[in-house]
């Protein structure tokens, strides 16, 4: 999570919650391609595919962990 930027960090939050990119880019006040720029840069960097297996390999850290 440390190579987040912080960006990237609140578009995870969102993926997360199951918010459509739509949703995000209104949100963030973003354009839907920069939302998916950012989408896709967390994945990679994450080392995973898709969001629920980004949401399973999160669920192995423990929550009292730093996340920056």
């Amino acid at each position: 999570l440390a190579a987040l930027e912080p960006d990237e960090r609140t578009v995870l939050d969102l993926m997360l919650a199951d918010e459509p990119n739509k949703q995000i880019a209104y949100r963030l006040d973003m354009s839907m391609r920069t939302i998916d720029r950012r989408r896709r840069s967390v994945l990679e960097k994450m080392g995973v595919q898709s969001v629920p297996e980004l949401a399973t390999l999160l669920s192995s850290v423990p929550k009292n962990d730093s996340l920056t």
